[in-house]
């Protein structure tokens, strides 16, 4: 006798009805029992986001398709659709999963007050320098940059990223005016000064990483941003 699917089981992001298995050879529903025992497994949502960075990485946004990030989660195509409803969803968490742990740190360090706010700068620089040696993250996203004009949701999750970045790096450089630490002439003008300089080289980077060492750039970047924070003294 067939047995009952049990639509408790269901992923939440199934929705309210599930598309009809794929049949395999002997009436064997191979896609619903994959899908059983996803449904046990919490990392498997974790799993097809670390292979669509890998398979982004490597194929870039516009050769990708679901299919090759499927594969590479060692999951069948249409599993998929039960973690993430379409593609731009995919990529939205993706996003966030880049940059939520990167926003968290910042946030958090902004908020200690033990730290004091040249050390704060400095930790960030240390951290972008660290993402770009890295690279993986910051060729994705640097391909959703490119691509953003035609995707409206992709372009505002890409702004909030920049305005959060300028405006906790403005944050604490008003702690460091306020106990007398910094003393710049602009003070509004140094946070997008700053992602300029740290934009402009990711590129030239990612492109031509043997041209330029990170360390002594961003040893020009801390130069260029500390003569600036003392300019008005």
């Amino acid at each position: 006798m067939q047995k009952t699917r049990d639509k408790t089981n269901l992923s939440p992001a199934q929705g309210a009805q599930a598309q009809p298995p794929l049949e395999t050879e002997g009436g064997c529903s191979e896609l619903e029992a994959e899908q059983a025992a996803a449904d046990q497994r919490p990392a498997t949502r974790q799993r097809i986001l670390q292979a669509a960075l890998e398979t982004l990485a490597e194929r870039h946004l516009a050769n990708t398709r679901l299919r090759h990030i499927a594969e590479k989660a060692g999951l069948h195509y249409g599993n998929l659709h039960y973690y993430f409803h379409s593609k731009n969803e995919l990529y939205l968490a993706l996003l966030d999963t880049m940059l939520q742990p990167i926003t968290c740190e910042r946030k958090a360090m902004l908020a200690d007050a033990s730290i004091p706010p040249a050390q704060k700068l400095d930790t960030l620089l240390q951290r972008n320098q660290e993402l770009i040696e890295r690279g993986v993250e910051l060729r994705v996203i640097l391909d959703f940059l490119v691509q953003s004009g035609g995707n409206a949701p992709v372009r505002k999750k890409l702004q909030s990223m920049y305005r959060s970045w300028r405006g906790d790096m403005a944050a604490i450089i008003e702690q460091g005016i306020a106990q007398g630490e910094f003393h710049p002439t602009q003070p509004h003008l140094l946070p997008v000064l700053v992602v300029s300089l740290i934009e402009g080289y990711t590129n030239q980077y990612l492109l031509d990483p043997d041209a330029y060492d990170p360390g002594q750039y961003f040893a020009g970047i801390r130069a260029v941003l500390y003569g600036l924070l003392e300019a008005g003294e």
